[in-house]
């Protein structure tokens, strides 16, 4: 459903959500929200929507299509397919329209009758967090901000970054507009704010015969490129390149490794010079546990240099026992998680396992070594991270501060699991063990064997059927 043409079903949908921090990932800026859509056939006009909608899919390189057969009058049908085409690692789409034969419908309209297909933009300028209140001032300033030209229009609302539309070809016409209250269902449901404003500077028109197609492109300028920057050539698009206004077929699939190992890198995005991991699409930034647990299938699936590059990166934000549990653009003040730097411990693991040797450990980290950061990881949780995170001296489990893992909430309180969570414990006689391999001079390997013992009898519950999940208690009791 949500791929529904010309629809929003969250503050978080929009054809073009852009990135404007070229460093490093930041929330995004939505700013082309949606396209609408008419077919005209002699003076007759037909909305473009989900009563036409034939096929709806998305292929590998995450280009997405729509098959519409759209009634032209007297009983005819114009087949129209649009693709939504994404650059490469840059903040532009393009909206390919094509009009396929006559031949392949009954009752397709003579291709040699033009048509015209109206498409109009409803865009905003805003953080994703947020929605767009006309009232509040665009209504009056949005307007102004929009400079039409025969094309296109460029749409500059906000100093340091610009909104540009092109259609190669078709034309633009000027007629601004605005759809007040246009739901979020997906907000309503939980509660939230439930609606946006969206303006609309005015609308492009196509002219198509059969077998034609016409390109509409958007894309986010900032910076330098505001002086006029080259657009990105329509080859480096995620985009429809055959079969064009010919009926494209649909995509018949690929095998689940395939599909699992193209979802998977689509996640990960620039930092400064290295890598990181988005936590999820629409929204999310990198994340420490996120991000840590994303690089065991990706050292699994063979992404192994990135995924070195990654954790070499979240080495420099080790201090005293504590990594990110969330990184806001070049803020890394978060460090609320207990199990993110037990989860670097098992991808470290699988590196060196997936290396068959212990060279990893020796890689610098901005003056220390990987092997020195883990130490420095497993130090900290035995003797207490600044943040409250403390080995029990007794059981040589981890007390864990309320919402300190994965699964606590705040929405309400309902799992803070102030304590010793059992995944904690597992995870940290995993670092303990790796600890206890690579430095066998330590006492880690005792401290494991306390860890263990401390596990079966603590955490048996129903009659040694299950484990509870955590042992309740605050700070400092054991």
């Amino acid at each position: 459903v949500r791929g529904v043409w010309g629809t929003v079903y969250s503050q978080y949908d929009a054809l073009l959500a852009g990135n404007l921090n070229a460093a490093f990932p930041v929330d995004r800026r939505i700013s082309l929200t949606r396209v609408r859509g008419w077919l005209v056939c002699r003076g007759y006009s037909q909305s473009i929507n989900l009563d036409c909608l034939e096929r709806f899919s998305v292929d590998p390189d995450g280009a997405v299509f729509w098959r519409f057969l759209v009634p032209a009058g007297q009983g005819r049908q114009v087949p129209i397919e649009i693709r939504l085409g994404l650059a490469v690692d840059s903040d532009e789409i393009a909206l390919t329209v094509g009009r396929s034969r006559a031949g392949e419908v009954e009752s397709g309209l003579n291709d040699d009758v033009p048509v015209k297909v109206i498409l109009r933009p409803d865009v905003e300028d805003r953080v994703n967090h947020e929605t767009t209140k006309a009232f509040s001032g665009p209504e009056k300033t949005w307007p102004g901000a929009t400079v039409p030209f025969e094309h296109g229009f460029s749409f500059a609302p906000t100093a340091g970054h610009c909104l540009e539309m092109i259609a190669e070809p078709g034309r633009f016409t000027s007629e601004p507009e605005w759809a007040y209250m246009v739901s979020h269902p997906l907000e309503v449901e939980r509660g939230l704010a439930g609606s946006s404003d969206l303006f609309s500077p005015g609308y492009f028109s196509l002219t198509l015969e059969g077998g034609m197609l016409s390109v509409v492109r958007a894309r986010i300028v900032t910076g330098s490129g505001l002086d006029g920057a080259e657009w990105v050539p329509v080859s480096d698009f995620h985009d429809w390149q055959e079969g064009q206004g010919e009926g494209a077929p649909a995509y018949e699939g690929c095998p689940i490794d395939e599909a699992l190992l193209r979802a998977m890198r689509r996640f990960v995005v620039r930092r400064d010079d290295s890598w990181t991991v988005i936590a999820g699409y629409p929204w999310f930034l990198d994340w420490g546990r996120d991000t840590l647990i994303f690089l065991r299938g990706m050292i699994a699936a063979g992404m192994l240099n990135v995924a070195r590059d990654i954790l070499v990166r979240f080495a420099r934000f080790e201090s005293l026992g504590t990594l990110p549990n969330m990184i806001h653009g070049s803020n890394a003040s978060n460090r609320d998680t207990s199990d993110a730097p037990l989860w670097f411990f098992m991808a470290c693991a699988d590196v060196l396992r997936m290396e068959m040797g212990n060279g990893f450990l020796d890689v610098d980290c901005g003056g220390r070594t990987i092997r020195q950061v883990l130490l420095s990881i497993a130090e900290g949780y035995r003797g207490g991270t600044p943040n409250g995170i403390v080995m029990d001296p007794e059981s040589g489990l981890i007390f864990s501060p309320a919402h300190f893992t994965w699964m606590d909430t705040n929405h309400p309180a309902g799992s803070p699991r102030e304590g010793y969570p059992v995944e904690i414990q597992a995870l940290w006689h995993a670092a303990l063990a790796l600890l206890a391999e690579i430095e066998p001079d330590g006492d880690w390997g005792e401290l494991a064997r306390q860890v263990t013992d401390s596990i079966r009898t603590l955490y048996p519950s129903a009659g040694e059927r299950f484990l509870s999940d955590c042992l309740h208690g605050p700070a400092g009791c054991p």
